[in-house]
């Protein structure tokens, strides 16, 4: 094995995203470990390896070496170090403190972690940044709990920890905050910050609770998926909090909670917010519970410099109340979204007042601008059935309240009718007081439902009760969307809300159709290929497909969080359906082929970004087209089932995989799993054209090919199948082995497959038995074959073979074709037992490595 010097390894994705926003890439300097064994005084060189001060230009390297470690490094006088890398190889708990009466100057590689067992960092000392620099918390809990100044300069947060912020935070300066979940606590104040999120999941979520009112950050940019909260609770220590903001809401939820104690108001200052898509949720004690009559004594109000806009009539009385785009306000603090919103330029965002300002019924036909509220107060059903061309009203909310049986409201209309919502919002809630009966359902039925160009957003507050994936009484969406935007079609949930695409229509609605928030969503219609025409776009959903619900030619999967199962029966019962489709697209969540069978999916091309593609067993996934791996996984699943086969994956197009994983962000990255199968066919992933393997420049840690093993002897692993000559182009990254493949490469059934590699990286083959009835041919790189072949192997001009292994076939050689040898020790080298012979055209190239 080639030696490597040790270097502190930066996020990949993360500079990108720096770059992008001016940060340069760091310069790294020299490493100074401290020495964990000694503890002692940071400003005494006996407590560093080497004893070497570590200064200005230096990375502080802190790692534990027993088992529960902790260690306080008390700044007594200013220190100035380039970054701070805190590891923890040898288990958990390791806790580390940065405490005293100095302060910390930061240079250029900031703060990092590794990507586990690490249980706390706490700093708690002044932080000043002399560059801009990245702060990545990879595992455990983060507490910063002093002032950070950022001097000009630009930090950039992220990683998978936790992460509780208890420091003010003084400017001039820039925050980019990305992917985790990061509070903000504890009086905070922000002065002369630009605060930039982005937020790719609907399970990443930025808390900032308690701000103060002076001084005050000088913007803040939302400009991705996540959801944000602004948070006061009884000890807020202002009357008045002033939020001086640019915020743009592409997706996701944008939160603000306020309590009634103190009575503070909240002002969103510079153009209030803006958004792309999304929804709004304001939740607050007595927030628009009283009537407008009475509105100067309620407790809270959330006041915007500039007015949002307003969808209805011009302001006036009674039910022309016009409502805020796409927002929801719970006024009772035990949910989200109790109704629709207004604002008032006096005394700001409010719930709409529900015996003024709601029309009680749809009026067939109308076209005042009504907002409709259908409520049953257990009174019985509800249902308004449609017959005229064209009936207009402003909003439309569908509420249940009392025992089952005693509800339950449906909206219906001719098949000609049109049902216009002027506002593009539908808000439903069902509170019950028992388990709800099929009768009790909330049915949107509406053959055109018309949205008035803008994007459709039902925002499904709760439902009740469910069980074993069904749900007695849920939202039955049987509408098809009309006149509306390019955004498409959002539902939304926090609470637990059944969401099912049902009926027997025929759906011609083209567009795209997003799930959010945390909603059980279950499509099920009679008719096949005909629930999700368009882009079915999974933002936070579970969502199940029965069979057949996705139109063969034209539908597309994207999933950003969330998950996908693909399944007949209720959600944890039940055979994998079958499932055809164009595009998948992922970017987190899961997509999963359940249950097992004869069920799989059909799909043109995949590209797995981010979270994990999960066939079970006994299923088969078919790609005609191109597979992209770039973050995601590929799962196959173990398989003990005697009923079963393994999971087949079967790849027509090229499959490419890109290792953009930093070693300090996951390390190995395993783009491919393997599960075992006992009694049938072995899990396989079939490949017929060209294989693409590119590594990370950082990343020491490469990419794998990974399976599961058992000491049962019915075990049949994972295999990669190959048909016919297919050609393995692996680039020269930093690992040792660009591609480490611990799964068998065999033929394909009848078809007899040869590997061809290309490319100057490094492919090892670990496997024991390896089977390709055309043999294995080096055209360039380097093959390690620490694993067993059964046929013959050719080595090119310029390229390598190595390995300890077995060939039980012929090995050829080239002109000047290198054979590796590594030296294990004085006496012994790791050398291939060939059992056919061995020839060589010409001279051949013996390269002998000293393993160190």
């Amino acid at each position: 094995m080639r030696s490597k010097p040790l270097t502190i390894l930066r996020p990949f994705l993360a500079l990108i995203a720096i770059c992008a926003c001016g940060i340069q890439s760091p310069l790294l300097g020299d490493v100074v470990k401290y020495d964990m064994a000694v503890k002692g005084s940071i400003y005494d060189s006996s407590s560093w390896i080497g004893g070497v001060l570590p200064g200005s230009n230096d990375v502080v390297l802190v790692q534990n070496t027993v088992t529960g470690e902790s260690v306080t490094l008390d700044i007594t006088n200013d220190l100035y170090w380039a970054g701070i890398y805190i590891d923890a190889p040898v288990s958990k708990d390791l806790q580390v403190t940065l405490d005293g009466v100095g302060s910390l100057y930061l240079g250029n590689q900031g703060i990092e972690t590794s990507s586990g067992n690490i249980k706390t960092i706490n700093i708690k000392v002044p932080v000043y940044l002399t560059a801009d620099q990245i702060w990545a918390f990879n595992s455990g809990t983060f507490g910063l709990y002093s002032t950070t100044y950022f001097q000009g300069h630009t930090m950039y947060m992220a990683g998978r920890a936790t992460q509780e912020i208890r420091t003010n935070m003084v400017g001039p300066g820039t925050l980019l905050i990305q992917g985790s979940s990061i509070s903000f606590l504890d009086h905070i104040y922000v002065e002369d910050i630009d605060v930039i999120m982005n937020m790719p999941s609907m399970f990443s979520s930025f808390t900032f609770n308690d701000w103060s009112s002076d001084p005050l950050v000088k913007s803040l940019s939302i400009i991705s998926d996540g959801n944000f909260k602004i948070y006061s609770n009884s000890e807020w220590q202002c009357t008045t909090n002033t939020l001086g903001s640019d915020i743009m809401l592409n997706n996701g939820f944008f939160i603000v909670t306020m309590d009634r104690a103190r009575s503070p108001k909240m002002f969103l200052s510079a153009p209030g917010i803006q958004r792309e898509h999304g929804m709004f949720l304001f939740r607050g004690r007595e927030l628009g519970e009283t009537s407008i009559s009475n509105v100067d004594t309620q407790a809270v109000n959330i006041v915007f410099d500039n007015a949002p806009d307003l969808l209805g009539n011009p302001a006036g009385s009674g039910s022309t109340m016009p409502i805020m785009e796409a927002t929801v306000v719970d006024p009772y603090y035990n949910g989200y979204g109790e109704g629709f919103a207004t604002y008032d330029s006096e005394y700001g965002v409010r719930l709409l007042d529900p015996v003024t300002e709601y029309a009680t019924s749809i009026i067939d036909g109308q076209s005042t601008l009504d907002n409709i509220s259908l409520d049953t107060q257990g009174t019985g059903p509800i249902t308004a059935v449609l017959e005229e061309p064209l009936t207009i009203i402003n909003s439309l909310s569908m509420t249940e309240y009392g025992a089952a049986g005693m509800c339950g409201v449906t909206v219906t209309s001719a098949p000609n009718a049109t049902l216009r919502i002027n506002s593009g919002m539908i808000f439903a809630y069902q509170y019950m007081t028992n388990t709800p009966t099929t009768d009790d359902a909330l049915v949107l039925a509406v053959p055109n439902l018309d949205f008035n160009g803008k994007d459709g957003v039902i925002f499904v507050r709760e439902t009740k009760y469910g069980s074993n994936g069904y749900n007695n009484a849920p939202f039955r969406f049987r509408s098809i969307p009309t006149n509306i935007s390019d955004g498409g079609l959002y539902f939304y949930s926090t609470l637990a809300a059944y969401i099912y695409f049902d009926g027997d229509f025929t759906n011609t609605y083209t567009g795209p159709i997003t799930l959010g928030g945390r909603p059980y969503v279950r499509l099920d219609r009679s008719i096949d290929n005909n629930a999700i025409v368009g882009t079915l776009i999974i933002d936070g959903a579970s969502c199940q497909d029965t069979n057949n619900q996705l139109d063969d030619d034209t539908a597309d999967v994207v999933i950003k969080s969330g998950s996908l199962l693909i399944k007949s029966g209720a959600s944890n019962s039940g055979n994998s359906g079958w499932e055809t489709f164009r595009d998948l697209t992922m970017y987190g969540g899961t997509f999963t082929l359940g249950g097992g069978g004869g069920g799989g999916a059909s799909m043109r091309n995949c590209t797995l970004l981010g979270g994990d593609m999960k066939p079970n067993r006994g299923t088969l996934t078919e790609i005609s087209g191109d597979v992209i791996i770039a973050g995601g996984e590929l799962i196959l699943s173990v398989n003990t089932d005697s009923n079963r086969s393994g999971v087949k994956v079967d790849v027509a197009g090229n499959l490419t995989i890109s290792n953009t994983l930093n070693a300090a962000w996951g390390g190995l990255y395993e783009p491919i799993s393997m599960g075992y199968s006992y009694y049938r066919n072995p899990a396989y992933v079939a490949v017929t054209n060209k294989v693409s393997v590119y590594g990370n420049a950082e990343n020491e840690k490469g990419v794998a090919v990974t399976r599961s093993y058992s000491t049962d002897s019915r075990t049949m692993l994972g295999e990669l199948r190959l048909k016919d000559s297919v050609e393995f182009y692996i680039t020269d990254g930093a690992a040792e082995y660009d591609f480490d493949v611990d799964a068998s490469f065999a033929d394909y059934d009848t078809i007899a497959g040869e590997l061809v590699k290309t490319g100057e990286g490094t492919l090892r083959m670990t496997a024991s038995t390896n089977v390709l009835s055309y043999g294995i041919q080096i055209d360039a790189g380097r093959i390690v074959l620490d694993g067993g072949v059964s046929n013959d192997v050719a080595v090119a001009t310029g390229a390598v073979i190595a390995g300890n292994g077995s060939i039980d076939g012929n090995l050829a050689f080239a002109s000047d074709a290198i054979f590796e040898s590594s030296m294990i020790n004085i006496s012994t080298s790791a050398v291939l037992n060939v059992s056919g012979t061995v020839t060589g055209a010409g001279d051949v190239i013996v390269d002998v490595l000293e393993d160190q």
